[in-house]
């Protein structure tokens, strides 16, 4: 009888466990920059007396220069542009919506689950708009013996939201 509880428990407790998306290394990255740059709370933006409803998310892209594996991170409020290959959209309860994008398949070793979602309708623009252009700074790491190190923050603009 102790040994069935003892079981029920640990099943238990193993399937309320969150599922890993990334390893730890991105995972903190990640989070790392979202926490640095979060989603405003505002709904509308105002641009040159135009206003659209933005549609944030945070895109990290994997990418190949110079036969090193590079990562970018930045967050715009355009929404995904055509034709996203990628993974679709990551979220949990201490991840914002996050896209992946891997057109050489190099996040292997990084993205723990890799399935396509509907969830990534939400997040592409339903006509094409001129949102404005400002951004928070894209951190660009490489990838170097499973480890990630920032090598550059490009601030685009100097004002963003």
């Amino acid at each position: 009888m102790k040994t069935l509880f003892v079981i029920i428990v640990a099943v238990f407790f193993t399937s309320c466990r969150e599922e890993k998306l990334f390893n730890d290394v991105l995972d903190k990255v990640i989070i790392d920059y979202q926490e640095k740059f979060p989603i405003p709370d505002e709904t509308i933006i105002k641009d040159n007396h135009k206003s659209f409803k933005p549609i944030y998310l945070y895109v990290v892209k994997f990418y190949l220069q110079n036969n090193d594996t590079l990562i970018s991170i930045m967050r715009p409020s355009s929404g995904l542009v055509s034709p996203f290959k990628g993974y679709g959209i990551y979220q949990n309860d201490k991840l914002a919506p996050t896209a992946i994008i891997d057109e050489n398949k190099l996040s292997d070793k990084f993205v723990l689950k890799k399935e396509y979602n509907q969830m990534i309708n939400e997040y592409k623009p339903l006509i094409d708009k001129d949102y404005p252009e400002g951004f928070p700074p894209v951190y660009n790491y490489i990838v170097k013996n499973g480890k990630v190190k920032l090598i550059k923050i490009d601030t685009v603009w100097n004002k963003w939201d």
